[in-house]
């Protein structure tokens, strides 16, 4: 299970504490979320690192899932930077993942994610929500490597 852009962990604490099953492996460009999400994840398995989530230190095809919260914009990042990186993110997470390998994406940047799911060839729409979460109203997909 990896989690780029893991931030504080949350999505991660979250696996875990659902029993859910393999390695842990989380990272995120700035250090100082790395740090918080150790603090977060103590008691656990997971395995931590500073990375780039457009350039993962892991091999072509192999990982089985990936779930990710990058920034809305809003927070963390902003509407014109994220335009930069949810394409880079998603051609790269095209790369990591097996076929068949999924990705879970949480973001309130819906209007982009409409403009960029229709090019990314790679992968298809399993499903699309939209829920509720602190004042927003983000969408959830669930996009499958072919």
């Amino acid at each position: 299970y990896l989690n780029p852009m893991c931030g504080s962990g949350t999505l991660l604490a979250e696996w875990a504490s659902l029993g859910g099953t393999g390695e842990l492996h989380g990272f995120d460009i700035d250090s100082s979320a790395v740090d918080c999400a150790a603090r977060n994840l103590q008691g656990t398995d997971a395995r931590l690192q500073v990375a780039d989530a457009t350039s993962m230190p892991f091999a072509d095809a192999s990982q089985d899932y990936l779930a990710c919260d990058p920034p809305w914009g809003d927070d963390i990042g902003d509407h014109a930077g994220n335009a930069e990186l949810y394409p880079r993110f998603l051609a790269e997470a095209a790369r990591v993942l097996k076929p068949g390998g999924r990705l879970v994406l949480l973001s309130h940047e819906l209007k982009l994610m409409a403009r960029l799911l229709p090019q990314a060839r790679e992968f298809r729409t399993l499903e699309q929500l939209r829920v509720w979460h602190g004042g927003h109203r983000p969408g959830v997909w669930l996009l499958e490597r072919r």
